[in-house]
Protein backbone atom coordinates (compact mmCIF):
# COMPACT_ATOMS: atom_id res chain seq x y z
CA UNK A 1 0.00 0.00 0.00
CA UNK A 2 1.29 3.47 -1.20
CA UNK A 3 1.04 5.44 2.26
CA UNK A 4 0.92 9.04 2.55
CA UNK A 5 3.70 8.51 4.96
CA UNK A 6 5.61 6.57 2.65
CA UNK A 7 5.28 8.65 -0.19
CA UNK A 8 6.27 11.58 2.24
CA UNK A 9 9.53 9.71 3.36
CA UNK A 10 10.44 8.60 -0.21
CA UNK A 11 10.04 12.01 -2.11
CA UNK A 12 11.89 13.98 0.76
CA UNK A 13 15.07 11.13 0.23
CA UNK A 14 14.88 10.26 3.75
CA UNK A 15 16.67 6.47 3.98
CA UNK A 16 15.33 3.85 6.06
CA UNK A 17 18.67 3.80 8.40
CA UNK A 18 18.09 7.42 9.28
CA UNK A 19 14.34 7.43 9.95
CA UNK A 20 15.16 4.30 12.32
CA UNK A 21 18.20 6.04 14.00
CA UNK A 22 16.33 9.58 14.35
CA UNK A 23 12.80 7.62 15.93
CA UNK A 24 14.29 5.22 17.83
CA UNK A 25 11.89 2.38 16.44
CA UNK A 26 13.17 -0.68 15.74
CA UNK A 27 13.83 -1.17 11.68
CA UNK A 28 10.73 -3.50 11.67
CA UNK A 29 8.47 -1.50 13.59
CA UNK A 30 9.44 1.34 11.06
CA UNK A 31 8.72 -1.09 8.22
CA UNK A 32 5.19 -2.05 9.56
CA UNK A 33 4.32 2.22 9.60
CA UNK A 34 5.28 2.88 6.39
CA UNK A 35 3.46 -0.05 4.47
CA UNK A 36 0.18 0.34 6.79
CA UNK A 37 0.94 -3.01 7.86
CA UNK A 38 0.28 -1.86 11.76
CA UNK A 39 -1.29 0.90 13.45
CA UNK A 40 0.96 3.25 15.20
CA UNK A 41 0.71 4.23 18.17
CA UNK A 42 0.18 7.78 19.83
CA UNK A 43 3.47 8.07 20.81
CA UNK A 44 4.77 6.31 17.91
CA UNK A 45 2.92 8.76 15.68
CA UNK A 46 4.54 11.74 17.44
CA UNK A 47 7.90 10.46 17.10
CA UNK A 48 7.52 9.77 13.21
CA UNK A 49 6.32 13.60 13.18
CA UNK A 50 9.36 15.14 15.39
CA UNK A 51 11.92 12.48 13.26
CA UNK A 52 10.62 13.67 9.98
CA UNK A 53 11.00 17.30 11.16
CA UNK A 54 14.70 16.91 11.97
CA UNK A 55 15.80 15.47 9.21
CA UNK A 56 13.83 17.13 7.00
CA UNK A 57 13.68 20.35 8.24
CA UNK A 58 10.01 21.12 7.51
CA UNK A 59 6.90 22.07 9.52
CA UNK A 60 5.81 18.19 9.96
CA UNK A 61 2.69 17.82 11.52
CA UNK A 62 0.76 14.76 11.90
CA UNK A 63 -1.72 14.95 9.57
CA UNK A 64 0.99 15.56 6.71
CA UNK A 65 2.37 11.83 7.12
CA UNK A 66 -1.14 9.83 8.62
CA UNK A 67 -4.58 9.70 7.92
CA UNK A 68 -6.12 10.74 11.03
CA UNK A 69 -9.76 10.12 10.48
CA UNK A 70 -11.82 7.82 8.41
CA UNK A 71 -12.82 10.29 5.88
CA UNK A 72 -9.29 10.53 5.03
CA UNK A 73 -8.69 7.00 3.85
CA UNK A 74 -10.50 4.43 2.22
CA UNK A 75 -11.41 3.20 -1.50
CA UNK A 76 -13.63 6.66 -1.82
CA UNK A 77 -10.36 8.62 -1.77
CA UNK A 78 -10.29 8.22 -5.54
CA UNK A 79 -8.32 11.57 -5.52
CA UNK A 80 -5.67 10.68 -3.45
CA UNK A 81 -3.27 9.39 -5.45
CA UNK A 82 -3.43 12.14 -7.76
CA UNK A 83 -3.44 14.55 -4.41
CA UNK A 84 0.31 13.22 -3.53
CA UNK A 85 1.51 12.92 -6.84
CA UNK A 86 0.80 16.91 -7.15
CA UNK A 87 2.73 17.63 -3.94
CA UNK A 88 5.69 15.47 -4.65
CA UNK A 89 6.14 16.98 -8.43
CA UNK A 90 5.96 20.92 -6.33
CA UNK A 91 8.43 19.27 -3.68
CA UNK A 92 10.77 18.15 -6.55
CA UNK A 93 10.48 21.54 -8.21
CA UNK A 94 11.55 23.57 -5.15
CA UNK A 95 14.40 21.08 -4.72
CA UNK A 96 15.59 21.97 -8.42
CA UNK A 97 14.72 25.06 -8.07
CA UNK A 98 16.84 25.65 -4.52
CA UNK A 99 19.99 23.35 -5.96
CA UNK A 100 20.13 25.91 -8.68
CA UNK A 101 19.70 28.92 -7.07
CA UNK A 102 22.63 27.38 -4.33
CA UNK A 103 25.10 26.11 -7.16
CA UNK A 104 25.24 29.68 -8.50
CA UNK A 105 25.77 30.98 -5.00
CA UNK A 106 28.64 28.74 -4.47
CA UNK A 107 30.34 30.00 -7.23
CA UNK A 108 30.66 33.91 -5.83
CA UNK A 109 32.43 35.11 -2.63
CA UNK A 110 30.35 34.14 0.56
CA UNK A 111 30.13 38.11 1.36
CA UNK A 112 28.22 38.74 -1.88
CA UNK A 113 25.75 35.65 -1.37
CA UNK A 114 22.95 37.55 0.31
CA UNK A 115 22.61 40.21 -1.96
CA UNK A 116 22.85 38.43 -4.95
CA UNK A 117 19.93 36.34 -3.33
CA UNK A 118 18.21 39.40 -2.51
CA UNK A 119 17.94 40.01 -6.54
CA UNK A 120 16.62 36.45 -7.12
CA UNK A 121 12.77 36.00 -6.96
CA UNK A 122 11.44 34.57 -3.40
CA UNK A 123 15.25 33.74 -2.81
CA UNK A 124 14.74 35.07 0.72
CA UNK A 125 12.39 32.49 1.56
CA UNK A 126 11.63 29.14 3.71
CA UNK A 127 12.71 26.71 0.66
CA UNK A 128 16.16 28.14 0.51
CA UNK A 129 16.55 28.34 4.24
CA UNK A 130 16.20 25.03 4.26
CA UNK A 131 17.88 23.66 0.99
CA UNK A 132 20.93 25.83 2.60
CA UNK A 133 20.86 24.05 5.76
CA UNK A 134 20.24 20.83 3.81
CA UNK A 135 23.36 20.87 2.01
CA UNK A 136 25.56 21.95 5.33
CA UNK A 137 24.28 18.89 6.34
CA UNK A 138 25.55 16.92 3.63
CA UNK A 139 28.90 18.71 3.20
CA UNK A 140 29.47 18.42 7.17
CA UNK A 141 31.83 15.87 7.48
CA UNK A 142 33.51 15.91 3.83
CA UNK A 143 34.43 20.24 4.15
CA UNK A 144 33.20 21.82 7.80
CA UNK A 145 34.29 25.15 6.43
CA UNK A 146 31.87 25.20 3.47
CA UNK A 147 29.03 23.47 5.66
CA UNK A 148 29.46 26.36 7.96
CA UNK A 149 29.09 29.29 5.30
CA UNK A 150 25.60 27.31 4.21
CA UNK A 151 24.39 27.03 7.84
CA UNK A 152 25.26 31.02 8.49
CA UNK A 153 23.01 31.76 5.20
CA UNK A 154 20.57 29.28 6.50
CA UNK A 155 19.81 30.92 9.72
CA UNK A 156 20.04 35.06 7.90
CA UNK A 157 17.97 33.58 5.47
CA UNK A 158 14.98 32.21 7.74
CA UNK A 159 15.44 35.67 10.36
CA UNK A 160 14.73 37.80 7.28
CA UNK A 161 11.61 35.98 5.12
CA UNK A 162 8.60 37.07 6.08
CA UNK A 163 6.48 34.48 5.18
CA UNK A 164 7.97 31.96 7.60
CA UNK A 165 4.74 30.70 9.82
CA UNK A 166 4.12 29.91 12.47
CA UNK A 167 6.57 31.64 14.87
CA UNK A 168 7.22 28.00 16.23
CA UNK A 169 8.33 27.21 13.20
CA UNK A 170 11.18 30.15 12.37
CA UNK A 171 12.17 29.75 15.59
CA UNK A 172 13.03 25.67 15.28
CA UNK A 173 14.25 26.77 11.59
CA UNK A 174 16.68 29.89 12.13
CA UNK A 175 17.79 27.96 15.89
CA UNK A 176 18.55 24.70 14.18
CA UNK A 177 20.91 26.67 11.37
CA UNK A 178 22.77 28.54 14.26
CA UNK A 179 22.92 24.77 16.24
CA UNK A 180 24.43 23.44 12.82
CA UNK A 181 26.51 25.93 12.75
CA UNK A 182 28.04 25.88 15.56
CA UNK A 183 28.74 22.37 14.94
CA UNK A 184 30.88 22.96 12.03
CA UNK A 185 32.52 25.21 13.97
CA UNK A 186 33.14 23.00 16.67
CA UNK A 187 35.16 20.65 13.71
CA UNK A 188 37.15 23.57 12.90
CA UNK A 189 38.27 24.64 16.13
CA UNK A 190 36.56 27.93 16.85
CA UNK A 191 35.13 26.97 19.99
CA UNK A 192 34.08 30.26 21.46
CA UNK A 193 32.22 31.11 18.01
CA UNK A 194 30.80 28.29 18.72
CA UNK A 195 29.59 28.65 21.72
CA UNK A 196 28.46 32.28 21.33
CA UNK A 197 25.93 30.85 18.48
CA UNK A 198 24.73 28.12 20.33
CA UNK A 199 23.54 31.16 23.03
CA UNK A 200 21.48 32.40 20.32
CA UNK A 201 20.18 29.15 19.10
CA UNK A 202 19.16 28.30 22.67
CA UNK A 203 17.23 32.01 23.32
CA UNK A 204 15.49 30.61 20.11
CA UNK A 205 14.46 27.31 21.32
CA UNK A 206 13.45 28.33 25.01
CA UNK A 207 10.07 27.67 25.70
CA UNK A 208 8.96 26.80 22.13
CA UNK A 209 7.15 23.16 22.61
CA UNK A 210 8.43 21.69 18.97
CA UNK A 211 12.36 22.97 19.95
CA UNK A 212 12.33 20.90 23.23
CA UNK A 213 14.43 18.18 21.46
CA UNK A 214 16.94 20.69 19.72
CA UNK A 215 17.27 22.63 23.43
CA UNK A 216 18.80 19.38 24.23
CA UNK A 217 21.13 19.14 21.24
CA UNK A 218 22.19 22.79 22.14
CA UNK A 219 23.29 21.71 25.67
CA UNK A 220 24.45 18.85 24.28
CA UNK A 221 26.93 20.84 21.84
CA UNK A 222 28.06 22.87 24.53
CA UNK A 223 28.76 20.28 27.03
CA UNK A 224 31.04 18.63 24.03
CA UNK A 225 32.63 21.63 22.94
CA UNK A 226 33.54 22.52 26.77
CA UNK A 227 34.78 19.18 27.24
CA UNK A 228 37.04 20.24 24.57
CA UNK A 229 38.44 23.47 25.83
CA UNK A 230 39.14 21.79 29.33
CA UNK A 231 36.29 22.87 31.14
CA UNK A 232 35.61 19.92 32.46
CA UNK A 233 32.96 20.65 35.24
CA UNK A 234 31.27 22.93 33.41
CA UNK A 235 31.07 20.24 30.72
CA UNK A 236 29.44 17.47 32.68
CA UNK A 237 26.66 20.40 34.05
CA UNK A 238 25.33 21.04 30.18
CA UNK A 239 25.82 17.03 29.72
CA UNK A 240 23.56 16.22 32.97
CA UNK A 241 20.92 19.07 31.73
CA UNK A 242 20.73 17.38 27.66
CA UNK A 243 20.66 14.08 29.21
CA UNK A 244 17.31 14.86 30.99
CA UNK A 245 15.80 15.94 27.71
CA UNK A 246 16.66 13.09 25.58
CA UNK A 247 15.55 10.78 28.54
CA UNK A 248 12.09 12.86 28.59
CA UNK A 249 11.76 12.62 24.73
CA UNK A 250 12.81 8.78 25.17
CA UNK A 251 15.70 9.69 22.68
CA UNK A 252 17.67 6.35 23.82
CA UNK A 253 20.21 7.02 21.15
CA UNK A 254 21.94 10.46 21.82
CA UNK A 255 21.32 9.90 25.66
CA UNK A 256 24.16 7.25 24.82
CA UNK A 257 25.82 10.25 22.71
CA UNK A 258 26.00 12.15 25.86
CA UNK A 259 27.22 8.90 28.13
CA UNK A 260 30.15 8.84 25.86
CA UNK A 261 31.52 12.17 26.07
CA UNK A 262 30.65 11.78 29.80
CA UNK A 263 33.13 9.40 29.40
CA UNK A 264 35.11 11.27 28.17
CA UNK A 265 35.47 13.71 30.83
CA UNK A 266 36.11 10.86 33.17
CA UNK A 267 39.09 9.97 30.93
CA UNK A 268 40.68 13.01 30.77
CA UNK A 269 40.61 13.00 34.64
CA UNK A 270 42.63 10.44 34.72
CA UNK A 271 39.50 7.86 35.69
CA UNK A 272 39.89 5.18 33.63
CA UNK A 273 38.05 2.52 35.05
CA UNK A 274 34.90 4.87 35.41
CA UNK A 275 35.38 6.17 31.94
CA UNK A 276 36.11 1.72 30.61
CA UNK A 277 32.84 1.20 32.43
CA UNK A 278 30.70 4.20 30.99
CA UNK A 279 31.21 3.37 27.87
CA UNK A 280 30.81 -0.23 27.67
CA UNK A 281 27.17 0.89 28.71
CA UNK A 282 26.45 2.71 25.62
CA UNK A 283 27.37 -0.21 23.09
CA UNK A 284 24.06 -1.91 23.60
CA UNK A 285 22.40 1.33 22.63
CA UNK A 286 24.64 1.97 19.91
CA UNK A 287 24.10 -1.45 18.88
CA UNK A 288 20.73 -1.16 18.34
CA UNK A 289 20.58 2.13 16.78
CA UNK A 290 23.27 0.75 14.12
CA UNK A 291 25.13 3.70 15.04
CA UNK A 292 28.10 2.52 13.45
CA UNK A 293 30.83 5.39 13.52
CA UNK A 294 29.95 6.48 17.43
CA UNK A 295 30.48 2.46 18.09
CA UNK A 296 33.87 2.57 16.21
CA UNK A 297 34.66 5.77 18.06
CA UNK A 298 33.91 4.25 21.50
CA UNK A 299 36.03 0.90 20.79
CA UNK A 300 38.40 3.31 19.67
CA UNK A 301 38.07 5.00 23.06
CA UNK A 302 38.20 1.59 25.25
CA UNK A 303 41.85 0.83 23.44
CA UNK A 304 42.95 4.28 24.64
CA UNK A 305 41.84 3.32 27.77
CA UNK A 306 43.09 0.13 28.34
CA UNK A 307 46.50 1.49 26.94
CA UNK A 308 46.39 3.31 29.48
CA UNK A 309 45.96 0.69 32.24
CA UNK A 310 48.60 -1.43 30.60
CA UNK A 311 46.30 -4.23 29.19
CA UNK A 312 47.35 -4.67 25.91
CA UNK A 313 45.45 -7.56 25.08
CA UNK A 314 42.20 -6.06 26.00
CA UNK A 315 43.53 -2.81 24.04
CA UNK A 316 44.22 -4.58 20.72
CA UNK A 317 40.91 -6.49 20.95
CA UNK A 318 39.09 -3.10 20.83
CA UNK A 319 40.89 -1.69 17.92
CA UNK A 320 40.77 -4.28 16.20
CA UNK A 321 36.80 -4.02 16.01
CA UNK A 322 37.80 -0.18 15.19
CA UNK A 323 39.74 -0.65 12.69
CA UNK A 324 37.24 -3.01 11.00
CA UNK A 325 34.34 -0.51 11.36
CA UNK A 326 36.52 2.48 10.42
CA UNK A 327 37.72 0.52 7.44
CA UNK A 328 33.84 -0.36 6.04
CA UNK A 329 32.93 3.46 6.69
CA UNK A 330 35.80 4.36 4.79
CA UNK A 331 36.46 6.81 7.43
CA UNK A 332 40.46 7.83 6.69
CA UNK A 333 40.73 10.08 9.76
CA UNK A 334 38.82 7.58 12.05
CA UNK A 335 41.76 4.74 10.55
CA UNK A 336 44.69 6.92 11.31
CA UNK A 337 43.74 7.73 14.64
CA UNK A 338 43.65 3.88 15.34
CA UNK A 339 46.60 2.70 13.68
CA UNK A 340 48.20 5.32 15.69
CA UNK A 341 46.68 3.86 18.98
CA UNK A 342 47.76 0.19 17.41
CA UNK A 343 51.60 1.50 16.69
CA UNK A 344 51.37 2.57 20.35
CA UNK A 345 50.57 -0.37 21.91
CA UNK A 346 52.76 -1.98 19.95
CA UNK A 347 55.83 0.02 20.78
CA UNK A 348 55.13 -0.07 24.63
CA UNK A 349 54.18 -3.32 25.02
CA UNK A 350 55.36 -5.64 22.23
CA UNK A 351 58.58 -4.79 19.91
CA UNK A 352 60.05 -1.45 20.58
CA UNK A 353 61.74 -0.71 17.58
CA UNK A 354 59.22 -1.99 15.62
CA UNK A 355 56.31 -0.37 17.04
CA UNK A 356 58.84 3.19 17.06
CA UNK A 357 58.65 2.28 12.90
CA UNK A 358 54.50 1.93 13.23
CA UNK A 359 54.66 5.00 14.91
CA UNK A 360 56.79 7.34 12.06
CA UNK A 361 53.96 5.37 9.69
CA UNK A 362 51.27 7.06 11.66
CA UNK A 363 53.15 9.65 11.87
CA UNK A 364 53.48 10.58 8.29
CA UNK A 365 49.60 9.25 7.24
CA UNK A 366 48.61 11.66 10.27
CA UNK A 367 50.22 14.83 8.46
CA UNK A 368 49.21 13.80 4.72
CA UNK A 369 45.64 14.01 6.41
CA UNK A 370 46.09 17.84 7.71
CA UNK A 371 46.19 16.44 11.07
CA UNK A 372 48.73 18.11 12.48
CA UNK A 373 48.24 18.63 15.81
CA UNK A 374 47.69 14.44 16.00
CA UNK A 375 51.03 13.79 13.68
CA UNK A 376 52.61 16.22 16.22
CA UNK A 377 51.28 14.31 19.46
CA UNK A 378 52.71 11.32 17.64
CA UNK A 379 56.00 12.57 17.75
CA UNK A 380 55.88 12.96 21.47
CA UNK A 381 55.12 9.25 21.85
CA UNK A 382 57.95 7.80 19.59
CA UNK A 383 60.44 10.59 21.83
CA UNK A 384 59.10 8.73 24.73
CA UNK A 385 59.71 5.39 23.46
CA UNK A 386 62.98 6.47 22.05
CA UNK A 387 64.05 7.44 25.80
CA UNK A 388 62.91 4.73 27.58
CA UNK A 389 64.89 2.62 25.46
CA UNK A 390 67.85 3.92 26.15
CA UNK A 391 67.39 7.33 24.20
CA UNK A 392 68.83 8.46 21.02
CA UNK A 393 69.51 11.85 21.74
CA UNK A 394 70.42 13.08 17.84
CA UNK A 395 67.02 11.46 16.66
CA UNK A 396 65.11 13.33 19.85
CA UNK A 397 66.04 16.05 19.15
CA UNK A 398 65.30 16.15 15.31
CA UNK A 399 61.86 15.30 17.00
CA UNK A 400 61.89 18.65 18.85
CA UNK A 401 62.80 20.52 15.54
CA UNK A 402 60.02 18.96 13.59
CA UNK A 403 57.43 19.68 17.03
CA UNK A 404 58.32 23.17 16.28
CA UNK A 405 57.75 23.23 12.79
CA UNK A 406 54.66 21.04 12.85
CA UNK A 407 52.51 22.75 15.85
CA UNK A 408 53.31 26.44 13.97
CA UNK A 409 51.51 24.64 10.80
CA UNK A 410 48.56 23.79 13.03
CA UNK A 411 48.76 27.08 14.42
CA UNK A 412 49.97 26.70 17.90
CA UNK A 413 50.43 29.69 19.76
CA UNK A 414 54.02 31.08 20.22
CA UNK A 415 54.26 29.96 23.74
CA UNK A 416 54.17 26.65 23.31
CA UNK A 417 57.32 26.55 21.47
CA UNK A 418 58.82 27.31 24.68
CA UNK A 419 58.25 23.83 25.93
CA UNK A 420 59.76 21.82 22.96
CA UNK A 421 63.08 23.96 23.36
CA UNK A 422 62.54 22.73 27.32
CA UNK A 423 62.63 19.36 26.06
CA UNK A 424 65.54 19.73 23.70
CA UNK A 425 67.55 21.27 26.23
CA UNK A 426 67.02 18.23 28.60
CA UNK A 427 68.29 15.68 25.59
CA UNK A 428 70.96 17.86 25.04
CA UNK A 429 72.46 17.59 28.94
CA UNK A 430 71.01 14.34 29.41
CA UNK A 431 68.48 15.34 31.82
CA UNK A 432 65.93 13.84 29.65
CA UNK A 433 63.04 11.50 30.65
CA UNK A 434 60.10 9.32 29.59
CA UNK A 435 58.25 11.21 32.12
CA UNK A 436 59.20 14.74 31.04
CA UNK A 437 57.80 13.75 27.81
CA UNK A 438 54.47 12.58 29.36
CA UNK A 439 54.75 15.92 31.16
CA UNK A 440 55.09 17.89 27.54
CA UNK A 441 52.42 15.64 26.49
CA UNK A 442 49.93 18.12 29.13
CA UNK A 443 51.13 21.28 28.41
CA UNK A 444 50.51 20.81 24.74
CA UNK A 445 46.39 19.69 25.61
CA UNK A 446 46.74 22.65 28.38
CA UNK A 447 48.05 24.98 25.07
CA UNK A 448 45.87 23.92 22.58
CA UNK A 449 42.25 24.54 25.12
CA UNK A 450 43.85 27.76 27.10
CA UNK A 451 43.81 31.08 25.37
CA UNK A 452 46.06 32.34 27.84
CA UNK A 453 48.44 29.53 28.38
CA UNK A 454 51.93 30.57 29.44
CA UNK A 455 54.78 28.25 29.85
CA UNK A 456 56.12 27.50 33.45
CA UNK A 457 59.39 25.57 33.41
CA UNK A 458 59.32 25.75 37.64
CA UNK A 459 55.58 24.17 37.40
CA UNK A 460 56.96 21.44 34.83
CA UNK A 461 59.87 20.37 37.26
CA UNK A 462 57.46 20.18 39.68
CA UNK A 463 55.12 17.58 37.90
Amino acid sequence: MLTRFEVFRASRGVKMAELVAESGYHRSHVFRIRHATTEPSRDAIAAMVSAMRRLTLEDVHAEILFELSIEESGPWRRDFSNQLAREVAAYRRERRWTATILRDLMKQPRASWLTALARTSDGISEAVSRAAALEGRRLLNANPAAAEALFELAGTVADMASSIAPAEYRSFLSGRARLERANALRQLGAFETALELLSDAEERFAGVAMCTHELGRAWFARGSILFKMNGLDDAERWLRLAANIFAATADQRRLALVRVVEANVRFERGDWVGARDLWVTTIPTLEAARDRHTLGSTWLNLGWCHLELGEPDAATQWLDRARATFTKLSSRTDLARTRWASALVEARYSRGTVGVESLRGAESELEQLGMLTEAGMVDLDIAEILLLHGGRSKEVITICRRLVTGFTRAGAQKELMKTFAYLREAVETGDATPELVQSIRREVKRAMRERSYAFDAAALRLQ
